[in-house]
């Protein structure tokens, strides 16, 4: 059903990461694209992904939000398409050597940067992992997967404060992982 959907918005699937996220091109441009079916409360977690996305549009090292289309049964959500390899790939290819063997330092003083602007926006990740994180072809980090995020009007200054703590130990771990 989702692969429907996605083909009469116009795109075409290129590749499938998995069966909710797809790479997609319309017109030459390629996007990503994330798909759930609505629950029967008509939950789903990409409505807060879109919602994060659109507060953090222009922070460097976090995708650009494209577009969100909802039917009554599913939700579809694009997000910009940038070349790379996830971090676990990477670390996968390369066992528990260092990742890259250039900007180490720089890649994470990056990531630490992405998410300090995120915090001052009001949002923590909550859920970083090796697998949210990708190295672009340019070897620029970027964040994605937020729709475990915790936006900050919808928690105590305390929690907000411990969930921004949290963000940093996760990033912490992901680079020790990876040796970054």
């Amino acid at each position: 059903m989702i692969q429907k959907i996605i083909s009469s918005l116009g795109y075409k699937i290129r590749k499938e990461y998995s069966s909710s996220i797809f790479l997609a091109y319309k017109k030459n441009t390629p996007v990503i694209i994330r798909a759930e079916e609505d629950d029967e409360q008509g939950n789903t977690s990409l409505r807060k992904e879109k919602h994060v996305l659109q507060l953090t549009q222009g922070i460097v090292g976090i995708p650009a939000f494209r577009w969100l289309y909802e039917t009554p049964k599913a939700i579809v959500l694009a997000r910009e398409y940038i070349p790379g390899k996830l971090l676990a790939q990477l670390s996968k290819e390369k066992g528990r050597k260092k990742v890259l063997d250039l900007q180490n330092r720089q890649q994470r003083s990056m990531l630490e940067q992405t998410l300090h602007q995120a915090h001052q926006q009001g949002i923590t990740n909550t859920d970083l992992s090796e697998e949210d994180v990708l190295i672009a072809e340019d070897g620029r980090p970027y964040l994605f997967d937020w729709d475990c995020a915790i936006l900050k009007k919808d928690v105590s200054a305390h929690e907000f404060r411990k969930a921004c703590r949290t963000d940093f130990e996760d990033l912490d771990r992901v680079c020790k992982a990876v040796g970054l």
